[in-house]
């Protein structure tokens, strides 16, 4: 009897890894998987520079998974030079972590200009990035100019992968005002993490 209940213990320990191993397989194979997409073989777009608006920069977001993303947040800073040597980067005020994938327990009082979407499974969308507050006048413009138009953009995306988990992705990329006229990833580029102390405590 004592052999029969150790034997059925391992068996059962045994069915338990393996479910677990199969729920892990299913979550790899079915969830959401947000990257950066193409638009005219353009992954960011920088758009014309005007006196009195900010800089703004469209970002294509892409979801190859099989399960649809929610919560998809982008957090950015945007890097301007401002003299030889000094560039200044800013973000915007709706800055914040999704922490759970449950909007219930979110306090939305915290960041009432914050923009989710859902972007549904093999679809794409489009993320305009601008600080509001620093617009731009003819100075900075100029400046810009001079120095070889110095744009950069970094920051992470997060979004629920389906199977209640908080998903991140860091990016950084910079501008290049050569025949490329496109932003290029910089020496971090775009990673399917985010490094320790950069994304939310709770990503997985």
């Amino acid at each position: 009897m004592w052999l029969y209940t150790c034997v059925a213990f391992v068996q059962y320990r045994n069915m338990q890894e393996a479910l677990k191993h199969t729920k892990e397989a299913l979550r790899i194979t079915e969830r959401a998987y947000v990257n950066f997409g193409f638009a005219d073989g353009k992954f960011m777009r920088l758009f014309p520079l005007e006196v009195g608006k900010p800089i703004m920069v469209s970002v294509h977001l892409q979801n190859s998974g099989r399960l649809p993303a929610t919560r998809v947040v982008v957090n950015y800073g945007i890097s301007r030079p401002i003299k030889p040597g000094m560039n200044q980067t800013l973000q915007p005020p709706s800055y914040h972590h999704v922490t759970n994938c449950d909007p219930r327990k979110d306090d939305e009082s915290k960041h009432p200009d914050w923009i989710e979407s859902i972007i549904p499974a093999n679809a794409a969308e489009t993320r305009y990035l601008f600080v509001p507050n620093d617009k731009l006048s003819s100075a900075d413009i100029g400046t810009i100019k001079n120095l070889g138009f110095e744009i950069a953009v970094m920051g992470f995306v997060q979004y629920c992968d389906g199977f209640d988990r908080v998903q991140c992705m860091s990016f950084c990329a910079s501008y290049k005002d050569d025949a490329r006229r496109d932003f290029v990833p910089c020496l971090r580029g775009i990673l399917d993490y985010c490094p320790a102390g950069f994304g939310p405590q709770e990503q997985k």
